[in-house]
């Protein structure tokens, strides 16, 4: 039987379990996808206005591409975990409040740090100030000579060119 909708196709034989504000996305032997669901209902609704490409896999692909921010569980092969941290952190303690076990689950570092309570690796104040003094100190290299004069020559055959066209009007 043909698929009607990209939706269908994409998810064809995934289970689809909605939690508070989660959507968990549960492929047989694939892997798990853990969404918020108005991020979920978005791509369903897109999904369900596109013809399927009539291959599963790459359906399946273009569905979980449109996904703004997922987590993914450990050992999924279909998707990784995207999106930027703040909302990611956000999706992380939806899932923490609806009782998902983190563990399980693909999460980057900087996010579980902040989900600890800890200032992620690249926050640290001592390497912001020694950057910002390292920019202070950078002076741009003096203007060469040469290429100043090579510049110049371009600019009078740029000009010359010009009239020459002008005159020929």
């Amino acid at each position: 039987m043909a698929m009607k909708t990209l939706y269908e196709s994409g998810l064809r034989n995934a289970q689809i379990h909605r939690v508070g504000d989660i959507t968990e996305i549960i492929f047989d032997g694939a892997g798990a996808v853990a969404t918020s669901t108005l991020d979920f209902k978005t791509v369903q609704r897109w999904a369900m206005s596109r013809l399927p490409s009539g291959n599963a896999v790459r359906d399946r692909g273009a569905v979980l591409a449109r996904l703004e921010t997922c987590v993914v569980r450990r050992g999924t092969s279909i998707a990784t975990t995207q999106g930027s941290n703040k909302p990611l952190l956000t999706l992380v303690k939806a899932m923490k409040k609806a009782g998902i076990n983190l563990s399980e689950w693909s999460i980057p570092p900087a996010v579980q740090a902040e989900l600890a309570g800890k200032p992620a690796a690249d926050d640290e104040p001592e390497e912001q100030a020694e950057a910002d003094e390292q920019d202070q100190a950078y002076q741009p290299p003096p203007a060469d000579p040469h290429h100043e004069q090579a510049r110049a020559k371009s600019r009078r055959k740029r000009k010359a060119m010009d009239d020459l066209l002008k005159r020929r009007r």
